[in-house]
């Protein structure tokens, strides 16, 4: 499997793997922005076919998210998820100034193991409060 990784989507892409997971397509309008301000892309590809996507949203200094984790069915668990995670901790450990940490969240839909290999811990509301969210206009899918 020749997997190239570039920093850059489509909103078409993008719909495109949400799509594949059996997710709403979201308004491309609002895809566009969205994407404009992601920090960093990972887009992960196949020839000219995008099979893959994850986002980093960072506020530049303490804290970052890692956001929409996505693979298509039939590439999930081959260790994509894992490389795109590993290269935006490398993107963040390459930006932090000397003596500088960072807090890293993640909001994804794969598997918990991943995580945890790379060093992830589960969080607890003792030690990073309370983990809830609020979709305006249904977004859960």
């Amino acid at each position: 499997m020749d997997i190239k990784y570039s920093n850059s989507i489509s909103v078409e892409e993008y719909n495109k793997i949400r799509s594949a997971r059996g997710w709403t397509q979201i308004n491309p309008e609002q895809v566009k922005i969205a994407l404009e301000r992601r920090d960093l892309i990972i887009n992960a590809k196949i020839g000219n076919e995008s099979i893959g996507m994850a986002c980093l949203l960072w506020d530049g200094g303490t804290f970052a998210l890692i956001k929409d984790i996505i693979v298509i069915p039939e590439y999930r668990m081959k260790g994509i998820e894992k490389e795109m995670v590993k290269q935006i901790i490398d993107f963040l450990q390459n930006k932090l100034k000397p003596g500088f940490r960072v807090q890293i969240d993640v909001n994804a839909f794969e598997d918990e193991q991943i995580f945890t290999e790379i060093g992830f811990q589960q969080s607890t509301k003792e030690n990073r409060g309370i983990p809830m969210h609020l979709c305006l206009n249904n977004c859960l899918e």
